[in-house]
């Protein structure tokens, strides 16, 4: 029997082993890839995304070294996004979110490219369901008829006559496995997206299908209000105020160290956990003393609810805000200040009750980016409880929320990178009867 040395591969190992990507357009055609790369990445619709930027540079220059085996959604998850080995890609649709967005930016990258002044001769696409890029001549151009230009990076195997009725047969399983796959994500995708491609869930839902959600800690309100000044986001970290309830209010030492909220943010967090789940996203409910700098951080969007005086991580973001809610010492209540008025607007909107007495109350809907601008961060907030339940009450109706934001002119299925809405509301017997808006900012 001969030995392992001098065993002969079969044709087909050695068409494995050779496999070449597929480059048809002549020796300079990565070349030509990469270039199309960089300028692709520089575009307007790719500056304003990190996540999408990363992933589109990993795909192509992976198929260009020829490493498809690593465009895989698992892989790209472990190796990319940073997801654990064994992670659940049922339960977090990171990759599939994060790929279709790379899909509809290249897509509005070329729909607004000017061909004839372009001097590209590879145009880069990603067909829906794959993760492995197809590099094409530009429309009009002597590859686009099919003279040499490849389509894609793909193994080419020498064609075995005797393998072949075996290689037509596992090539139209492989087909009939893709189209499957690509039905199921497509399904998939329209649960998902479907309900939330209304701003601001489109961001939040296209940066990620596993989203936070922090409440307002009704205990650190009540601290600032024993010691009657406002407190820095270090000292809720550190916790040292737990032992300051302790001392000046002992009967309550116990029930301060339970994590507890306001009504109103219960009530917005039933609401926004039903709008995630009907659109095909998870939401985790976490309390603001386990959070974490690095939380705002990562690819995973946040919503905060409530202002900076009951739930301190606002101020984290307080600086990336024109409306910012903010405690007034000397009126003894949260006003709403107006970093940059516009002609028309207030400097500082103050309200005119506190909770639970009737009056005029503000409130905001911001959408930013986070620290690291992988994710987004939205932060519903009121100058008293009433403001706060107002706006959640909002965000949380997606047909009014489309209609409110046809009235200031911002059409509710464009991307943006910021959003921020201005409320004044009406409310007696602590319910809001009447809301609206009355300014806003948008950061394309």
């Amino acid at each position: 029997m001969p030995s392992s040395k001098d065993r002969v591969a079969d044709p087909a190992s050695r068409a494995e082993k050779h496999a070449l990507p597929h480059i048809a357009a002549g020796p300079h055609a990565p070349d030509d890839v990469q270039r199309e790369l960089e300028a692709v990445l520089e575009s307007s619709e790719f500056r304003g995304s990190h996540r999408g930027r990363l992933l589109l540079r990993y795909m192509v220059e992976n198929a260009l070294k020829g490493g498809s085996e690593r465009l895989k959604e698992r892989t790209i998850g472990v190796e990319l996004f940073h997801r654990e080995a064994s992670y659940d890609t049922g339960q977090d649709a990171i990759v599939r979110v994060a790929a279709n967005d790379v899909r509809k930016r290249l897509a509005a990258h070329y729909q607004n490219s000017d061909p004839a002044a372009s001097k590209s001769k590879i145009r880069i696409s990603l067909a829906p369901g794959s993760y492995v890029p197809d590099f094409e001549p530009p429309e009009g151009s002597a590859g686009a008829a099919g003279e040499g230009m490849a389509v894609s990076l793909v193994p080419v195997r020498p064609a075995w006559r005797g393998w072949a009725p075996w290689v037509i047969v596992a090539g139209l399983a492989a087909a009939c496995t893709l189209l499957v796959n690509q039905n199921m994500e497509l399904r998939s995708a329209q649960t998902r997206v479907a309900p939330l491609a209304i701003l601001p869930w489109s961001e939040l839902a296209a940066s990620g299908a596993s989203i936070t959600l922090i409440p307002a800690d009704v205990n650190f309100a009540f601290y600032k209000s024993v010691v009657h000044a406002d407190q820095p986001l270090t000292v809720y970290t550190g916790q040292p105020w737990l032992e300051g309830i302790a001392n000046r209010v002992p009967s309550i030492s116990d029930l301060s160290r339970m994590t507890l909220t306001s009504i109103a943010d219960a009530a917005i967090a039933a609401r926004i956990g039903g709008v995630l789940r009907h659109g095909g996203c998870s939401i985790s409910v976490r309390s603001g003393r386990t959070t974490q700098v690095g939380d705002f951080k990562s690819d995973r969007s946040v919503i905060l609810l409530g202002s900076a005086y009951a739930n301190p991580w606002v101020g984290l973001m307080n600086d990336h805000l024109n409306f910012r809610i903010e405690y007034d010492p000397v009126l003894a209540k949260q006003v709403c200040m107006n970093a940059s008025p516009r002609p028309g607007e207030s400097s500082t909107y103050v309200g005119t009750a506190h909770t639970p007495e009737p009056g005029i109350a503000y409130a905001t809907i911001s959408l930013v980016p986070n620290l690291s601008g992988d994710g987004f961060v939205m932060i519903i907030a009121g100058t008293n409880m009433e403001g706060t339940e107002a706006a959640g009450e909002l965000v949380t109706d997606l047909p009014r929320l489309a209609s409110v934001l046809r009235s200031q002119g911002i059409a509710p299925t464009a991307k943006v990178r910021q959003l921020e809405l201005l409320m004044r509301v009406n409310h007696m017997n602590s319910q809001s009867s009447r809301s609206e808006i009355i300014a806003h900012r948008v950061n394309p």
